[in-house]
């Protein structure tokens, strides 16, 4: 081996370990998004559960997350098609029975502050079609 194939060896190795810590430190964030998108989406039906009425709103991305307090997050969602009921599960809001539509509103978006205890509240906005 001469000396260009040892330095290429140290180049390729030290391009690998800087990849793989790059890796490590996004896949917290990465986790982090998800589970703060699966909470908005749990919270928005209960939200909607409790309500009683209208239909059901279907989250489609959270942004702003910060867990330095409890959760803080921004949700945008629409509406669906599926009139609230408990008889309807999480899982069939977000499936092809449950559609979602800008008949009404074109967006909502909604800003979610949960303490530790996941009590807290939620302002939403709802611009209209």
């Amino acid at each position: 081996m001469d000396g260009s194939d040892a330095r290429c060896q140290r180049f390729f190795a030290k391009t690998l370990a800087a990849f793989i810590f790059l890796f490590m430190a996004v896949m917290p964030e990465i986790n982090a998004e998800s589970s703060a998108l699966d909470e908005a989406k749990d919270y928005i039906y209960q939200s909607d559960l409790q309500s009683g009425k209208g239909y059901f709103r279907r989250v489609l991305d959270v942004s702003e997350v910060d867990r330095s307090e409890g959760l803080s997050l921004t949700i945008d969602a629409l509406p669906t098609t599926c009139l609230v009921s408990s008889e309807i599960s999480l899982e069939q809001v977000y499936s092809d029975e449950c559609l979602t539509t800008k008949v009404e509103y074109d967006e909502i978006q909604c800003h979610l502050k949960l303490d530790h205890s996941k009590t807290g509240q939620m302002e939403c906005t709802y611009y209209g079609a």
